[in-house]
């Protein structure tokens, strides 16, 4: 019946960071004030920032299209992104991992932190620039050419990282949905400036080990082609170079994602900065290390339109400034990742969304209650795209790889604003996602 497709909506749950930037907020969100001590002294919180408004980049988004309607003709693929990672990326790092092998450990450390880790960082969001299909037309040629930018890394995780993402983009901020964020036991014992620095030090594997702890996903065809195109190339150098491009390859995961200057956006993106902004989500970042990142510091606008390419994200602020100079930003990844270690009112407290197979909400403490659950014809229209979209594979799959369909998309941006409080529950979407995306 008509009752089973609806849960209510989930709470989110925000992090704590330190006030970086300028200007004002983007949401409207539960009031997240410092927590300070007997003697005021700023303290860690002992949960989350519970909100159950929508994230804000939906209504920014449709905000910015009726005043700029010229911002639609930014989107689409990125014609010239396929050479820069090929011959910038994939094939100079490559390089390093054979000419670095016999190097002495002072001079090969250094080579790997310096130019192996930051090229690494960028075949990371140069995957992520083809997760949102925007290096070709197709969506099977970006998936194709994605495992193609994930042989440098050695490890397959290109098509579950898709998967994950869009999750993140769709539910940003929904506990047991959204993977991008700290879970609760992180938030409760990386505290005080030793477990913060083991743990941005090695964040990547936390960032990597944290979706099969909070939602595995479905096993599908694309998973097992990424991890055969990935072993084929890895028994390749093997069986031509010996094992250490390899563990050099390796070696850079681990630098790209601990103390280096370009994995500070894993923090800046996402927390909370209560002292400037207590209801802001996203945040930010225009400095320099943009170059060498695809401008993945352009985040509001790259959530505001996930459609638009790195090269086109500036534009969009240029076109739309009125939208975006009123948000506080994040001035230095530097200064993030050194905060997040010194500052005791900083930690892994970040924003959520979850609800149990019951409907129930996990959370550290009882968020406000949620309305009762209500079904429109925009919860029928989801309903309706995910079980039609297209011919079924197996049931709830789709034999094609593709985005959300328009009429899935429009209901989930268009209901909540609206006036509904519920909409189709979270398995269910998360089980078209996997099917649609891969």
């Amino acid at each position: 019946g008509q009752s089973s497709l609806a849960s209510p909506i989930p709470l989110r749950r925000f992090t704590l960071c330190r006030r970086m930037g300028k200007g004002g907020s983007s949401t409207a969100a539960v009031e997240a004030p410092a927590v300070r001590g007997a003697k005021g002294k700023l303290v860690a919180r002992t949960d989350f920032f519970w909100d159950d408004n929508d994230e804000p980049h939906a209504a920014r988004r449709k905000a910015i299209m009726k005043a700029h309607p010229e911002v639609s003709k930014l989107t689409g693929p990125e014609w010239r992104s396929k050479y820069i990672c090929l011959f910038a990326l994939v094939l100079p790092q490559i390089w390093l991992s054979v000419v670095t092998a016999d190097l002495p450990w002072l001079p090969y450390l250094a080579i790997a932190y310096v130019f192996g880790a930051t090229i690494t960082q960028a075949l990371f969001l140069a995957i992520h620039e083809l997760a949102h299909n925007l290096f070709f037309k197709s969506p099977l040629h970006n998936r194709l050419f994605s495992m193609v930018a994930n042989w440098p890394i050695g490890i397959p995780y290109t098509i579950p990282f898709r998967g994950y993402h869009l999750e993140h983009h769709k539910f940003q901020g929904v506990d047991g949905v959204d993977t991008d964020v700290p879970s609760y036991f992180e938030a409760q014992h990386i505290r005080g400036p030793l477990s913060k620095t083991a743990w941005a030090c090695c964040q990547i594997l936390t960032y990597a080990l944290r979706p099969m702890f909070i939602k595995a996903q479905d096993i599908t065809a694309m998973h097992v082609t990424n991890w055969a195109v990935q072993i084929a190339f890895d028994a390749a150098m093997l069986y031509a170079f010996g094992w250490r491009p390899l563990a050099y390859m390796v070696l850079c995961i681990l630098l790209a994602g601990g103390l280096h200057p370009c994995a500070g956006h894993f923090i800046s993106e996402h927390y909370v900065f209560p002292h400037l902004a207590p209801k802001q989500e996203t945040y930010s970042y225009y400095g320099p290390l943009n170059y060498l990142t695809w401008n993945v510091g352009y985040h509001n606008e790259h959530h505001d339109f996930p459609y638009i390419p790195w090269s086109r994200l500036p534009e969009l602020r240029r076109i739309a400034p009125e939208f975006y100079d009123n948000l506080a930003v994040c001035e230095s990844w530097v200064g993030v990742i050194w905060d997040y270690i010194m500052r005791d009112d900083v930690g892994a407290v970040q924003p959520r969304q979850a609800a149990d197979a019951k409907g129930g909400v996990i959370g550290v403490s009882p968020p406000p209650a949620a309305a009762a659950p209500r079904v429109t014809a925009c919860h029928r229209a989801a309903a309706s795209s995910m079980s039609s979209a297209r011919p079924a594979r197996e049931p709830g799959c789709t034999s094609r790889d593709s985005y959300l369909p328009p009429p899935l998309e429009s209901a989930f941006e268009e209901c909540p604003r609206r006036g509904c409080t519920v909409g189709p529950k979270p398995s269910q979407l998360r089980r078209y996602l996997l099917c649609v995306v891969h």
